[in-house]
């Protein structure tokens, strides 16, 4: 898969100096670096307008892919809103990441059988109110295929069919959620085969896949979601699509484990793209979030578990979400409501330079540490990792001192000539 490249104010390379094994310049010259492209989700596609401040800051940062999702609202009447929304992405040079998670209100069951569907008093009466603005209803198989036609043909009418070919279209939002899918895992194994085969039919060279199935899942998978284990199995194996997971740092405890557990659900990593649509430290504003998100450095050991895990097990792009807080309240935004970036954001954009760049990772002693071209990442595990100072200085963390990261600590080194 093509990467954006971006010039690095970088230098100089990684060598054996650390007490760990870390590749010889000669080792690394022989094998390609693994190489991670990070962009941002901004949530539902209505809201995209209040975001264009903080879009064109990450543009500029050499951020590419935008994702949004639940495009679809109760008032439109064709596709006419939807496209200006993804026109709004596609002005600020960025790339949509178009997230199909829920569906026209003319493709909804009727009231009966809504009121019929499976599940608990409290999910149902959760789902009417929710209903007012999405409809997350599974719709008859041939009316979405026909439905996918049409928005093809928008789609195509207004960017062009080429300009298409570098978007990526995503079907699914934890579909393995009862509040975010409102069917059984047969009714997203159908759609989602049902909009491959129209998007390949359209234009074979789309990038469709999926179901962005939930961070639980990816490191439980417990019998009550074995359905969907198999769903998500069934497209890790699908070489015409690609496929996709949530990762939140809350259900990973043991970092060491995003890797093993994504190869689990999906199988061995190959030629197939894989990513993870949403990325974060937490999953809700809970106080320690707001306190990562407005440090300099708290991100960063969370930005080296993401970035090993994700080169471990193949996936090739991570989009961070989100990229900007909800109004009223602190949300999980690398920015403020205002469009400002919160300190954090530094050092995600530097992540993301350094990941585009290519790295290599190693585990001394159960930590984690990314060779790159210039920077060093390391996350120590239970021992300390020593350097020399005449040949790396610190860039993070702030207030560093000595010649070591200690046991379970981070810094970011830079090689020196």
């Amino acid at each position: 898969m093509p990467t954006n490249r971006v010039r690095l104010v970088w230098v100089a390379g990684a060598a054996t100096i650390f007490a760990v094994a870390v590749p010889s310049r000669a080792t690394a010259q022989a094998a390609p670096l693994d190489t991670v492209e990070l962009g941002f989700g901004i949530g539902p596609l209505p809201a995209v307008g209040r975001y264009a401040d903080a879009l064109r800051t990450v543009q500029r940062d050499g951020f590419r892919i935008i994702r949004a999702y639940e495009p679809f609202r109760a008032s439109d009447h064709g596709f006419d809103r939807v496209l200006a929304d993804l026109g709004v992405i596609d002005s600020l040079g960025l790339v949509p990441y178009v997230g199909l998670s829920n569906f026209p209100y003319d493709l909804a069951p009727s009231a009966d059988v809504m009121a019929a569907a499976p599940g608990p008093r409290r999910l149902q009466m959760r789902r009417r109110q929710m209903f007012a603005a999405t409809n997350r209803y599974p719709p008859n198989p041939d009316r979405y295929g026909a439905m996918l036609d049409d928005f093809l043909s928008a789609l195509a009418a207004r960017f062009g069919r080429p300009k298409l070919e570098t978007w990526y279209f995503e079907i699914g939002n934890e579909p393995d959620a009862p509040v975010f899918f409102w069917g059984q895992p047969q009714d997203f194994r159908t759609l989602i085969q049902v909009a491959i085969a129209r998007f390949h039919a359209f234009d074979p060279n789309l990038r469709i896949g999926g179901g962005a199935f939930t961070s639980g899942l990816v490191a439980h998978g417990t019998d009550k979601s074995a359905d969907y284990v198999a769903v998500a199995q069934s497209l890790g194996s699908d070489a015409t699509a690609f496929v996709s997971a949530h990762i939140y740092a809350p259900s990973f405890p043991d970092a060491t484990q995003i890797a093993p557990d994504l190869n689990r659900l999906f199988g061995p990593p190959g030629s197939q793209l894989r990513v993870v649509s949403e990325w974060n430290v937490d999953t809700k504003p809970t106080p320690n979030a707001h306190a990562i998100f407005m440090s300099t450095d708290a991100v960063v050991p969370y930005l080296i578990d993401m970035m090993a895990g994700a080169a471990e097990a193949g996936v090739r792009i991570v989009l961070v979400h989100k990229l900007m807080d909800d109004p009223a309240h602190e949300q999980l935004g690398y920015f403020d409501g205002s469009g400002k970036p919160k300190p954090a954001y530094a050092m995600v954009a530097m992540a993301g330079a350094f990941a585009r760049q290519g790295f290599r990772v190693t585990h001394p002693d159960g930590g984690t540490l990314l060779a790159g071209d210039s920077l060093t990442y390391i996350h120590a595990g239970a021992q300390p990792v020593p350097f020399d100072p005449s040949r790396y200085s610190v860039v993070a963390p702030q207030g560093f001192q000595g010649s070591a990261v200690a046991p379970g600590a981070w810094a970011i080194l830079r090689g020196q000539p």
